[in-house]
């Protein structure tokens, strides 16, 4: 993945297959990066790192004492996701994972703007996710593509009305079809 800085000023959450997190950040024209324990909550919503994290202590998730007070709704998602996730951690929730993560970005998706939810399960190198005009969930597993710089690209229109392993609705991509997915 190559993160051009002239792009908008987003910012990303990353993990390699072992599931270690970073976070990167464009700000100010430079590049910020958390990660170990620079990295105390692996999530992101739509405010900085830094203020997000400064949020979540002042609402003491880290002691399980949560209180939403935040005039941000950004801050409050960032909040209410770290202490779900805290609280899969510390409690025994029996419940699939890649269930409960999903039941995480419900629980933060702002109506009328959160357009697709995934969860990358890394353990197992499979891609869910849904969007807001077809709720079911779709699936892919990664190692059924080929990642070689020789392959041709593969595209797949996410907002369709299918659910279940989709690698086989893959397409290769061509300038035509890249262009009728984007319209």
């Amino acid at each position: 993945i190559r993160i051009w800085q002239i792009n908008p000023p987003l910012h990303y959450l990353v993990a390699d297959a072992s599931g270690n997190p970073a976070t990167i950040e464009y700000l100010n024209g430079s590049i910020v990066v958390h990660k170990g324990k620079d990295l105390p909550f692996p999530v992101l919503t739509n405010s900085t790192y830094v203020e997000s994290a400064k949020a979540a202590k002042d609402a003491k998730v880290l002691t399980g004492n949560t209180s939403f007070s935040f005039q941000d709704n950004s801050l409050q998602r960032f909040t209410k996701a770290c202490s779900m996730v805290q609280n899969y951690q510390t409690h025994n929730i029996n419940q699939p994972v890649v269930d409960y993560a999903f039941e995480i970005l419900n629980d933060v998706a702002v109506d009328g703007f959160t357009k697709w939810s995934i969860v990358y399960d890394l353990k197992n190198k499979k891609i869910h996710f849904k969007t807001d005009r077809f709720r079911d969930i779709k699936s892919a597993s990664m190692s059924s593509f080929d990642f070689s710089c020789k392959s041709k690209a593969m595209v797949f229109d996410m907002n369709q009305p299918v659910k279940g392993e989709i690698e086989q609705a893959f397409q290769h991509d061509t300038g035509e079809l890249n262009a009728k997915i984007i319209e």
